[in-house]
């Protein structure tokens, strides 16, 4: 039995595809195309299964017909079918009916257009991040000896000890039929703009630090950059340590999916795997993760964690080895079908927000910022503020050219990582912090504004009055001094005139930056840190006299 098929969204259930008239075909065709402007390109059809999620089950003549019948709709839209899963309703029963699930993409000619999902990938250091997306995104193996990880580490430093400590980016693609387009990258010399190009669905990674000196450069890749999952890599060998506990709280507190990658398989014993896989799911079962864990073991479970993944409610679990390629298609099989999880087309049409997370100057060029367009859109020649800058201002610039996943382009809308070469403006005059916005947009710069937050459990920690952490607010890094604390909902008693915040307290803390004035607005997600993390919260009011 599954949930009740839902008005809105890409999941559609069908009883069965037969004897199709050509008014009920038009019908369909109507249909399909409306899951797929809601998955963004991707619909989600269950065959064999009523509205309200009874499974029903299809005689295997009655199945391939429907099957059949799928697919010819699939082309008269331009789109594709790329994955089908077929299951049988009772599994100890040889003659059962049966139900399918069909993955159906659209082409990327149609709107000109592929799906884009953003994946931040995170785990303790020598967990093997850097290797794991060398071998998805070279289309290689790792030899053991770092081949895969100095394929895409770029400085010399990072080579000679093997840790990250900069954030990069890279691409994977997948085509038409669900292929993955960086297999041939090597021998076809594929750039990751050639990788775009080619491809309907393009995973992009970010591959953030592991050691704990680097924890606030991840903290800042995470929140400037809202992903659509977390992939949290844990060394089999190695088990749970501190580090990605504290990975798992930033995942947590942002409220991004997460997807647990068990490394080294092949070196590791057996009974230390068992303990990591016995430890992860006791960890995700406490009363403030509540995730239910999910081990995948063949093919048929990939379709069902990349169902359910998006609504947080399940975390799954894949065992791999970077060296001899286990596990490794399980996991680009589940990229090629989970879909993306953040819809921004409603966000086209507001004022600009661009978060700017990095910045450079190219010869003939000039400066170039880089960073997350979270609401609006951005053409060229477009006038735009910059800021803000240290006394609170903003400077007018225009926008000279947009590079998107390497590629020029003549607009930007939200949900986009882009790159904007910007006008008269000169590298010194930008940090890490500033935004790009429009006239239009209402949000400035404020020294103080109120959070609703809540102190972490894992934590020993006392808050009072002028305790200074160091917060992250988007894109935003910077101390803070708390002014005044109110409305605590805690276990003990509250000194009324000099009230202290414990773990797992909750209240409404005033703060005021220490420095400069930041760009922040309401509802934006805060976490505050003294070295590691030690509360979460939402942004409620800003403004200097609130």
């Amino acid at each position: 039995m599954l949930e009740p098929e839902l008005p809105d969204g890409n999941i559609e259930y069908k009883s069965k595809l037969v004897k199709l008239s050509p008014t009920r075909i038009q019908e369909l065709m109507t249909q399909l195309a409306y899951r797929i402007s809601e998955g963004n390109g991707e619909a989600l059809y269950e065959i064999g299964v009523a509205d309200d999620g009874q499974l029903l089950g299809l005689s295997d003549e009655e199945l391939n017909l429907s099957l059949e019948n799928l697919k010819k709709i699939t082309k008269n839209l331009k789109a594709s079918i790329v994955f089908t899963s077929v299951k049988k309703i009772d599994k100890k029963n040889p003659d059962s009916l049966k139900i399918a699930e069909v993955l159906i993409r659209e082409n990327q000619d149609v709107n000109n257009r592929y799906i884009d999902l953003f994946v931040a990938t995170i785990g303790n250091v020598d967990a093997g991040k850097t290797s794991l997306i060398g071998v998805l995104t070279k289309g290689i193996l790792d030899n053991g000896r770092g081949k895969s990880r100095s394929m895409i580490l770029q400085y010399k430093h990072e080579i000679e000890t093997g840790r990250t400590s900069t954030i990069t980016h890279h691409v994977m693609g997948f085509d038409e039929n669900g292929k993955t387009v960086n297999d041939k990258a090597i021998k076809n010399h594929l750039t990751s703009r050639d990788i775009v190009m080619d491809s309907k669905k393009v995973i992009t990674f970010a591959d953030l630090c592991g050691h704990e000196k680097y924890l606030r450069t991840t903290i800042y890749g995470m929140s400037s950059v809202l992903p659509d999952y977390a992939m949290i890599l844990i060394g089999a060998n190695m088990g749970l340590t501190n580090m990605t506990k504290e990975h798992m709280a930033i995942c947590l507190s942002l409220k991004i999916p997460i997807i647990i990658v068990l490394t080294k398989i092949d070196i590791a014993p057996v009974n230390k795997l068992a303990e990591t896989l016995s430890t992860i799911t006791r960890l995700l079962k406490l009363p403030g993760v509540r995730k239910v864990p999910y081990l995948v073991r063949k093919h048929d479970d990939i379709a069902l964690v990349a169902k359910n993944v998006p609504h947080d409610n399940i975390v799954p679990i894949f065992q791999i080895s970077n060296v001899t390629g286990e596990g490794i298609e399980n996991l680009k099989t589940f990229y090629n079908l989970v879909p993306s999880r953040l819809n921004f087309q409603d966000h086209n049409k507001s004022p600009v927000e661009y978060l700017i997370d990095g910045n450079y100057y190219i010869t003939g060029i000039g400066t170039v910022v880089s960073g997350f367009l979270n609401s609006g859109t951005v053409k060229v020649n477009d006038q735009v503020l910059l800021g803000p800058t240290f006394n609170g201002e903003f400077l007018k610039t225009y926008i000279r050219s947009i590079h998107y996943k390497q590629i020029s382009v003549s607009e930007a809308k939200a949900g986009h990582y882009v790159c904007f070469a910007l006008k008269k403006i000169t590298r010194n005059q930008i940090r890490k912090g500033m935004v790009i916005i429009t006239e239009d947009n209402s949000h400035r710069s404020v020294w103080k504004f109120t959070a609703e937050i809540s102190i972490i459990h894992s934590h020993h920690t006392s808050i009072k009055k002028k305790y200074q952490p160091y917060l992250h607010i988007g894109n935003v890094r910077q101390s803070a001094r708390i002014l005044s604390i109110e409305n605590i909902k805690t276990k003990v008693e509250v000194d009324e005139e000099n009230p202290t915040l414990r773990a797992g307290d909750k209240a409404l803390v005033k703060f005021e930056f220490v420095y400069r004035p930041e760009y922040i607005r309401p509802n934006m997600k805060l976490i505050f840190r003294e070295g590691r993390i030690r509360g979460i919260g939402l942004v409620t009011k800003i403004g200097n006299d609130i």
